[in-house]
């Protein structure tokens, strides 16, 4: 009996899981992942308010014209990521500090992010006397005001967004990696409909306070992160290469060695342009062109949330059973079907809500397909090498495009988004088959090995 409770003992306490230098008790698990849920579902309620329509109503409110919210929303932060990510993940990578390598990036910007995204809110109050002082007309001034604030936030964002999710990666044990991305996954989809609703209850008349309620949740989830969840204290590594020398072989493993990375760079990145447009103004086609309030916009982006948060799970069995590849390439094609059908038909509140319906399932087909698709593509070895050089990609696209679409839609209408998001998709269709075409050829599906 004493030996099989020595035996017991030594078996509760054998269970310990780690990463790195860091060990976990399950209970510390249990923990870890709880504090990295809500960090995640506060910089996902900050990113639907940038990308879920409120900054543009903010603008729209001072007569912004589409092309310069193309620009305050769409090219400055797409040039900013272009040119401030890698340098903030090279550095971040190499940061020695007694907090860790990421936490030092997030307590620096978390603040100020916050309270920009609060002043947004209280702008149009303080607009009127600001442009009594300078004898200024007040779309002018409140234009300023929030495209300087939305600047400012989106500065600030580059070093939340390019540590936070590498945060997670350095500190989660990679037995459970899998598990936390699904956990993560729900919670990002759960932080929608969440936004959707409390958004549509309250925005008419309580704007201010909801962009101050959204600085709030910001704020302490990401300080909780921080003062909760602790890094590995790293010892400075040593360099081999120069910057110079590490530059010219990043673009050349990236850029230079085998097209199917130019494939797939592409086919990624138009497809994520695809839907700029649609981001940017189609709260504006919604409740200006169809006269839909604002209210009821947000809410069937509420009501539609939950049936995608199903179809995504199952999305996740079939993408495994017919391959990524095969899932992506099916999911445009019905992406180009739907805006066709969107652009002829949607012409009020019902035709919105079946066209809302059908691009939320198809963008769900092609989302759940697409870092499945990344795992399959890239090397293993220089996974994290080829994803940044995806993005600096993408980024030049988006910050060439932003301009471009908000000039389309200020010559077309709002309608012109279906359009948009149709062509790129095509485009990138015409990608992926050239970059399917070289995968075959590489060995496919039986014996494919990245080069």
């Amino acid at each position: 009996m004493g030996t099989a409770t020595t035996e017991n003992q030594n078996t509760k306490k054998a269970r310990v899981y780690s990463r790195g230098t860091l060990t976990y008790t399950p209970m510390q698990l249990v923990k870890l992942f709880i504090c990295l849920l809500v960090g995640g579902f506060s910089i996902t309620f900050i990113n639907y308010v940038q990308g879920g329509g409120l900054f543009t109503l903010s603008l729209n409110a001072f007569n912004t014209s589409p092309v310069i919210m193309g620009i305050v929303l769409g090219s400055i932060p797409a040039g900013l990521n272009m040119i401030l990510c890698p340098i903030i993940s090279y550095r971040s990578d190499r940061s020695c500090s007694k907090l860790g390598r990421r936490k030092p990036y997030i307590l620096m910007s978390v603040p100020i992010m916050a309270v920009a995204i609060a002043a947004i809110g209280w702008a149009p109050y303080i607009v009127n006397p600001v442009a009594d002082m300078f004898n200024l007309a007040p779309d002018t001034v409140g234009k300023i005001l929030i495209g300087t604030l939305v600047v400012i936030y989106s500065f600030f964002n580059m070093f939340v967004g390019s540590v936070f999710y590498y945060l997670y990666a350095d500190v989660v044990p990679l037995e459970f990696i899998g598990r936390f991305n699904a956990f993560f996954t729900l919670v990002g989809s759960a932080t929608g409909i969440v936004f959707s609703f409390a958004v549509s209850h309250f925005i008419n008349d309580y704007m201010p306070w909801i962009y101050t309620a959204a600085a709030l949740i910001f704020f302490l989830g990401m300080m909780g992160v921080c003062l909760w969840v602790k890094e590995e204290v790293q010892q400075k590594p040593e360099e081999s290469l120069t910057p110079l020398q590490a530059t010219k072989n990043y673009l050349k493993e990236c850029f230079a060695s085998d097209k199917i990375y130019w494939w797939f760079f592409t086919a990624t990145a138009a497809n994520e342009v695809s839907v700029l447009c649609r981001g940017l103004f189609n709260v504006l086609f919604a409740t200006e062109e169809l006269q839909i309030s604002k209210d009821v916009y947000f809410k069937i982006g509420g009501y539609i949330g939950p049936f995608i948060l199903l179809l995504y799970f199952i999305m996740g069995f079939l993408v495994d059973y017919f391959r990524a590849i095969r899932v992506y390439f099916a999911g445009m094609i019905l992406v180009i079907a739907a805006n066709i059908y969107g652009y002829f038909f949607c012409n009020g509140l019902t035709s919105y809500i079946v066209v809302a319906v059908a691009l939320s399932i198809v963008y769900c087909i092609q989302n759940s397909s697409t870092m499945p698709l990344f795992v399959d593509i890239l090397p293993k070895d220089r996974y994290g090498q080829f994803c940044s050089a995806q993005a600096l990609f993408r980024s030049v696209l988006m910050f060439i495009c932003n301009a471009i679409a908000g000039t389309t839609v200020a010559l077309f209408g709002y309608r012109f988004i279906f359009v948009w998001d149709a062509l790129f998709t095509i485009f990138a269709l015409f990608a992926t088959f050239m970059m399917a075409r070289r995968w075959s050829q590489l060995g496919g599906i039986k014996s494919y090995i990245a080069p």
